[in-house]
């Protein structure tokens, strides 16, 4: 009771409340119209698979190419899997949605609670920056693995900071959080030796150089790190692949055709404008809290920064691993515009201030109400999948063995139980068949080292054997079947989609 009359009269907790509540808000509307679909179709139907068959796959499941010419699979999200499918069966669509929303929600309540003590020294830029991060974890808080991924480093990254801070014995749990992390995400378990070499390295001495301060957190301390982040890096071999999961993601990172290839992992285009917007904004945003602050800029903080800005500039995809790690301490650095200026005391009697929280919280839970009322009205439509329902029955029934597929439609073609060419498990895919794709797709040759540019569509056509095509209309290979009628039959069309069959 004593507690909750403190929280009533601290006017900056109230205005915190509100702020947690505009931004719980905000992250509520942009899940209004539901979350993407990208990839989630496959991911539950591994899941459906490992369940049922009660082992890890290691060939490519789902795709005929795969199959036939028994192609590796490294199933590094079996257990994110297995749990997407555990929602969707019990709750179906509105259960993995409730699911994003709600874990979303809980990651910016928590950030709000580490910066709390930090929010009101330049309330415009904390504003700003907590603006962008619930639009970042809101968008990519979707059925895919990534998920729990971005989960995992801020659990991570809470630990190391409270170990930093004080010794704090949760530092024990990292070996046995390594065997977990691997396993429902293993293509980013790196990260578990990768953040506390970092804590090490910034923390292994008293320097400072310029702004930049190194704190040494004392020997006992980083001898403890380093064995038990040692003892967590062979545990990471804990898993179905072994040994192999410890290489997999540095394997994964340097495949030049994936980077290049696949919108979500090439680099980031400042000339686009919704990547500017969404991604280089807030990257920008915290470069200049940092470099104008007045403070020491701790070593940890400032390598963290720059490790996770080097990964966000090499793929775009790292956007929402930089928002997360970068909520420990950005606005910590943030300066008030006027550091002279006095802060004008707020003076409201208790009975207000309970107004006001009341008030706001009722608003809180109107819009968790209201927004499972959508969900529930909507429970068909949350995630919606690029494939026509029309089109997967129709080319269900048609049963084709050797069908050419767009990359983004491989995921519901698979949960339709059709065997795809390529999906968007890229790594299966990677060296000559993602290139042999991408020709195929875009009619263009981009795999001049091993095919002709005279003959290369022609070459192709007759090495993969396709008796059917399922393509998007926007793409160039549409133009390239639908002006050789006399090898491809136009057999079902719509605005968006195109299915031929090989004459």
């Amino acid at each position: 009771m004593n507690k909750i009359k403190k929280l009533y009269k601290n006017e900056n907790n109230i205005l915190l409340f509100i702020f947690i509540t505009i931004f719980v808000g905000v992250s509520i509307s942009l899940k209004l119209s539901g979350m993407s679909g990208n990839d989630f179709w496959w991911h539950l139907k591994s899941g459906e698979w490992i369940v049922h068959n009660k082992k890890i796959p290691t060939t490519a499941l789902f795709t005929w190419y795969g199959q036939e010419q028994n192609l590796n699979w490294f199933a590094h999200e079996w257990l994110t899997e297995v749990l997407f499918y555990g929602i969707y069966s019990a709750f179906g669509q509105i259960g993995m949605y409730e699911f994003c929303l709600l874990t979303g929600i809980i990651i910016i309540i928590c950030v709000f609670y580490i910066n709390k003590e930090y929010f009101f020294n330049n309330t415009f830029l904390s504003f700003i920056y907590m603006f962008y991060f619930t639009l970042v974890v809101t968008l990519f808080f979707y059925g895919r693995p990534h998920t729990i991924n971005m989960i995992f480093l801020f659990i991570l990254l809470a630990m190391l900071y409270q170990y930093k801070k004080k010794s704090s014995k949760i530092i024990y749990a990292l070996p046995v959080f390594s065997v977990i992390w691997v396993n429902f995400h293993g293509g980013s378990s790196n990260l578990i030796y990768i953040m506390p070499i970092l804590f090490i390295i910034g923390s292994i001495k008293n320097i400072n150089y310029g702004k930049l301060n190194f704190t040494y957190m004392g020997s006992k301390k980083i001898i403890q790190l380093s064995l038990i982040t040692l003892i967590s890096t062979l545990s990471l071999c804990i898993n179905p692949r072994g040994f192999e999961m410890i290489k997999y993601p540095f394997t994964n990172m340097a495949d030049s055709t994936m980077l290049n290839s696949l919108s979500e992992w090439m680099t980031p285009d400042i000339k686009d404008l919704g990547i500017l917007f969404l991604c280089f904004i807030p990257v920008i945003l915290v470069a200049v809290i940092i470099t104008t602050t007045s403070k020491k800029i701790d070593a940890v903080d400032f390598l963290i920064f720059g490790f996770y800005t080097y990964m966000f500039l090499r793929s775009q995809r790292f956007i929402s691993l930089f928002v997360i790690a970068t909520s420990f301490f950005t606005l910590k650095y943030a300066m008030p515009f006027n550091e002279n200026k006095k802060k004008k005391k707020i003076t409201s009697s208790p009975q207000q201030n309970i107004l006001i929280f009341t008030t706001t919280f009722i608003f809180f839970i109107s819009l968790l109400i209201g927004q499972f009322i959508n969900a529930v009205s909507h429970s068909d439509t949350l995630i919606p999948a690029i494939l026509p329902k029309e089109y997967a029955e129709f080319i269900k029934e048609d049963n084709p063995q050797r069908l050419y597929n767009d990359y983004d439609c491989g995921g519901p073609l698979i949960y339709h139980e059709i065997p795809v060419f390529v999906d968007g498990r890229a790594d299966i895919y990677t060296g000559d068949t993602l290139k042999n794709y991408q020709t195929l797709k875009h009619c263009r040759n981009y795999n001049d080292k091993k095919l002709s540019n005279d003959s290369y569509m022609e070459d192709l056509l007759k090495e993969y054997k396709f008796d059917a095509f399922f393509v998007g209309k926007k793409w160039p290979i549409y133009n390239y079947l639908i002006n050789h009628p006399n090898n491809y039959d136009l057999v079902k069309s719509d605005k968006e989609f195109a299915y031929f069959k090989t004459k």
